[in-house]
């Protein structure tokens, strides 16, 4: 356990030591570069002038210095190097000069333009590397670029990460410029695109997006490429992709769709435990919680030996609806509604078997009054007796299951009913309600 804490202890001062001896690099690289710029500016005063553009030329390679640059220019200028001193002069002018200092830079390059051949480079892209008859010579920069070349026919080449080396031949003479452009051409590979939607938006590398049809397979520049897949009603997706040189690489996207914008519902109950039913779905048991898509839905509380509450509800975007449901006692517990069921039924056979012998008896008097017989007058008289006592047992029956029905009613409560309480979003505003219901919704509407 030790030797983990001495190695960490260790590797800590050894990062302090690094970033102490970084800033010190930095700044002896600052004070090397002042000590040799000086020390140029004294050569020259003493008319050593291949000595001082030495110092100069060390001092810019230390740290980029524009009077370096000019100063180095002076001296090839000098000593008649004119191709040199025409190189510097167009890459002090790169910097971020005054006016004063540009005009002179101008000035000096416009002196020694008659005495070098001058050419111009330019590229599509731009920031190709030139080299000239051989890359061992060296780099004479990024393109675009105004350089000095010796008079006469020379060779360019022409480097871009990810394009194909580019060359080709130039003519330079003296105290002309010459301008010479080449478009690089890319390397590419292949790309082909498969995914569940026949159409789609697609944009490469934050380019203008473009509508393609899936499969697809086009060609693009070698190199890393972040492709952007859009289709409406669906979340973007994003994919990144390595092109490899004349190889075909896979590309398989899938978008979601759009999830519906939601708020929430939270419900309690009293007693708790009561289901509870979204557009005639089971939503859960009180006391709940939950996300619920924006719209009109239609809420159902329920318990068994409790009256059921319903009611609409309106939900917005990031509302939170809350319901506090008072379940009241149920008017007819089971057996009551058992008993009264069987009341009304046995009453309402007991009344049409009545009503139905009434009628039998009248047509039996009809026949008796035709063809008068001892049979006919003892079937009249039982029926009128059927009849009376089924119209009076069921009557009673009836009348006794409605007085039972209106004694037990009276004793209950008006039905269950629900307190409303609204946040709305980025709102802490409250507008609580009563919402008294039994089986019919109220209707009522929550924005």
């Amino acid at each position: 356990m030790m030797n983990y804490r001495f190695m960490a202890v260790g590797f800590a001062a050894f990062l302090l030591c690094l970033i102490f001896f970084a800033d010190r690099a930095h700044a002896d690289e600052a004070t090397e570069a002042r000590f040799h710029f000086q020390r140029g500016v004294s050569l020259i005063s003493k008319g050593k002038v291949q000595s001082a553009l030495e110092q100069f030329l060390i001092s810019n390679r230390l740290v980029k210095n524009p009077n370096a640059v000019f100063n180095a220019a002076k001296c090839f200028e000098h000593m008649k190097n004119y191709n040199e001193a025409y190189a510097l002069y167009s890459e002090y002018l790169q910097f971020n000069l005054t006016p004063a200092e540009r005009i002179e830079g101008e000035k000096k390059l416009k002196e020694v333009e008659g005495k070098v051949a001058a050419v111009t480079i330019s590229t599509f892209p731009e920031g190709a590397e030139i080299f000239i008859d051989r890359k061992e010579l060296g780099s004479w920069g990024m393109t675009p670029r105004l350089i000095a070349v010796p008079p006469g026919e020379h060779e360019v080449f022409l480097e871009y990460k990810g394009h194909y080396v580019e060359s080709f031949k130039i003519k330079a003479e003296l105290g002309e410029m010459k301008n010479f452009h080449a478009d690089l051409k890319a390397k590419t590979g292949s790309v082909k695109i498969s995914g569940p939607h026949e159409i789609v938006y697609l944009t490469i590398d934050a380019a203008e997006s473009q509508t393609i049809d899936i499969p697809a397979e086009f060609d693009l520049p070698v190199g890393e490429h972040t492709l952007k897949f859009e289709a409406d009603g669906y979340l973007p997706d994003e994919k990144q992709v390595t092109v490899k040189e004349n190889k075909l690489e896979e590309v398989d996207f899938k978008l979601d769709a759009i999830p519906e914008p939601e708020g929430s519902l939270s419900i309690v109950s009293t007693p708790s435990a009561a289901l509870v039913m979204l557009d005639k779905m089971n939503f859960g048991f009180t006391p709940l919680m939950q996300p619920v898509s924006v719209g009109q839905h239609t809420v159902r509380v329920t318990m068994e030996g409790r009256e059921s509450w319903k009611g609409d509800i309106d939900i917005s975007v990031a509302d939170n609806l809350h319901l506090d449901v008072d379940l009241v006692q149920a008017r007819f517990l089971k057996k009551q509604k058992q008993g009264l069921i069987a009341l009304f039924t046995l009453g309402s056979l007991f009344f049409l078997g009545g009503a139905a012998s009434g009628v039998y008896a009248i047509y039996t008097k009809q026949e008796f009054e035709n063809n008068p017989t001892v049979e006919l007058q003892d079937r009249g008289n039982r029926l009128n007796l059927f009849a009376d006592i089924g119209v009076i047992l069921g009557g009673a029956a009836l009348i006794a299951g409605g007085i039972w029905y209106y004694f037990i009613k009276r004793k209950q409560d008006t039905g269950s009913k629900a307190k409303i309480t609204l946040n709305k979003a980025n709102q802490a505003n409250t507008n609580p309600m009563q919402w008294a219901s039994s089986e019919d919704p109220s209707h009522i509407r929550m924005g």
